[in-house]
């Protein structure tokens, strides 16, 4: 298919603008700025009515600014304004009938054609309809400020009024509206006009702002000569507002930031979205704002709470833990909100709002005020004992875990220090009395000793290699000492280390005394039973070799 081709079959596919003027209509009333925004692209005529009212009346209605701002510069006031010029006009003089003959010929004269009404236009709204009820009352009534001022820059008058007589300006004073009535008063709307029931604005204003706005232009006026200028001046004002505000959102404190610099961004955020806000500016630019709002006050409010938990100290009370610690995480779960619902709005810059690194911050400091609060609760059971026993070991393992929790969080080296110091006391003691109670009680030497006095783990033998009887090659016997003599000896060695241990640690000190008897007593034990072991060993070694003599005698025979 040739290009010329393909641009022929793309023209023959574009719809006619005209055929989506319905729809358009149907998006203004629904306020639906993104569709509306779509069927303009495709230069939809702004013109069409269901009778009475029109996209510009939808889209002022809704507050759709940008709409508002497309359709103006597409003419969709020009009805209006050929309205207002035709009320404007002197009645035409009236037709003097002359004779019988024009009259005649004024009977055959054509009637004059009925304007073309396609999908509906403007044209199907008598004149005086579109006196009435303007666009300009709906953008009052809504309070939206720009268009207010767009219309009215536009050429819709303030002295319009509705099907009970009220103006704009009584609509803006009845809903609070106050820097709408001030745009109308400057508009050159009358404050003294009054409704079909006798009311004048001032009687429906409900606010004693309004009422103020109302009293000042019943007094002092402004000139007509000013009121362009006016239009003009708040428009860029309105423009200067949210320009700032878009500014302002974009202004991230950096990460080191403290909290009086992130306070002193949220008040200047908090200023610019209530001017923003009181001059009525576009409502997505609105949301924008006060979300960047929120965000920039859970930093704040985050970052003052990992202050206050920063310098308190190792929270070691419940009642600390509650106000400070739960306070820090239930903060930090809002800042993770506010910074996803930033991030989802706010485009440009630090997705989080400068949140990323302070929540880090939070994260870390909430596990350790955590393991802080463990070590300290589970130290508390075993400073209250005087000493440890089988009773505390579920305590000891828990402190244990406290201890490596403490270490990898990094806790208060100076609350580590102390559980630390009082798990190696509390062990100690544990492991001293448990080594006194499992020091074995061996046999000992005495005099006469019966036949079966002695066991067999009480008995060292002499290793029986392949030599045996004789001494292993180019070697000595290997004596094998008695089973009971290493039992005892790895006994008293535990008990002597856990000692040293528990004097280490300070611990109890009655134990400590009865460890250091048991430790003596264990050394005079094995005194005895090495005692014991050499004269064994001497008394094998004689027998052995005798045994070998004989052996080597019987062999030379052979």
């Amino acid at each position: 298919m040739s290009d010329a081709e393909g641009s022929e079959e793309e023209e023959e596919e574009r719809l006619d603008p005209c055929v989506l003027v319905s729809d358009f209509y149907a998006a203004c009333k629904a306020g639906d700025s993104k569709q509306a925004k779509e069927l303009q692209d495709y230069d939809v005529p702004p013109f069409y009515s269901d009778g009475n009212w029109t996209p510009l009346h939808w889209a002022c209605r809704h507050g759709m600014v940008e709409i508002v701002e497309r359709l103006l510069e597409d003419g969709a006031h020009q009805p209006y304004l050929d309205a207002v010029e035709e009320s404007l006009r002197p009645p035409p003089a009236p037709v003097v009938k002359v004779s019988s003959d024009e009259e005649e010929d004024e009977e055959k004269a054509p009637a004059p054609a009925e304007p073309q009404i396609k999908f509906g236009t403007v044209n199907s709204i008598p004149s005086a309809k579109l006196l009435k009820n303007t666009p300009l009352h709906w953008a009052a009534f809504g309070g939206h400020l720009r268009i207010v001022w767009l219309l009215m820059k536009a050429g819709y008058r303030p002295s319009d009024v509705d099907d009970v007589g009220n103006s704009p300006l009584h609509l803006a004073a009845a809903g609070d509206k106050h820097l709408i009535v001030r745009a109308l008063v400057a508009g050159g709307a009358d404050a003294l006009a009054r409704n079909d029931f006798n009311n004048a604005p001032g009687h429906l204003a409900t606010s004693e702002r309004v009422k103020k706005e109302l009293f000042e232009a019943e007094t002092d006026p402004p000139h007509p000569s000013t009121r362009q200028d006016l239009h003009e001046a708040n428009l860029s004002r309105y423009d200067g507002v949210k320009a700032t505000l878009e500014a302002e959102m974009q202004v991230i404190p950096p990460a080191d930031a403290d909290f009086a610099t992130l306070e002193a961004q949220r008040k200047t955020l908090a200023e610019a979205l209530q001017t923003a806000r009181d001059a009525c500016i576009v409502n997505e630019v609105i949301v924008k704002g006060a979300a960047a709002l929120r965000r920039s006050e859970a930093r704040c409010a985050l970052r003052e709470q990992v202050d206050v938990v920063e310098g308190g100290g190792p929270t070691v009370t419940q009642r600390a833990y509650a106000r400070d610690v739960n306070k820090l995480e239930r903060l930090r779960r809002e800042a993770i909100k506010a910074a996803e619902e930033g991030a989802e709005l706010i485009e440009g810059g630090d997705p989080t709002g400068g949140l990323g690194a302070l929540m880090e911050e939070a994260d870390a400091l909430g596990y350790r005020s955590r393991s802080e609060y463990w070590l300290y609760q589970c130290c508390t059971p075993l400073d209250a004992i005087d000493c440890a026993d089988e009773s505390s070991v579920r305590s000891l393992e828990r402190l244990e875990k406290a201890i490596a929790e403490a270490v990898l969080r990094k806790a208060q080296p100076e609350l580590l220090a102390r559980g630390q110091k009082l798990f190696a006391c509390r062990s100690a003691e544990l492991e001293l009395k448990r080594s006194m109670r499992e020091l074995p009680s061996p046999k000992l030497p005495i005099d006469d000793p019966p036949a079966d006095y002695w066991s067999e783990e009480d008995q060292g033998h002499i290793d029986e290699t392949e030599e045996y009887p004789l001494p292993p090659e180019g070697g000595d016997y290997v004596w094998i000492p008695s089973e009971i003599l290493g039992t005892y000896r790895e006994a008293a060695l535990r008990v002597e280390r856990a000692l040293d241990e528990a004097k280490t640690c300070e611990g109890n000190a009655i134990l400590v005394e009865e460890g250091q008897l048991s430790h003596e007593a264990a050394a005079e034990v094995m005194k005895q039973l090495e005692r014991k072991d050499e004269e064994d060993k001497a008394t094998a070694l004689a027998a052995v070799e005798k045994v070998a003599k004989k052996y080597k005698k019987a062999m030379k025979k052979k």
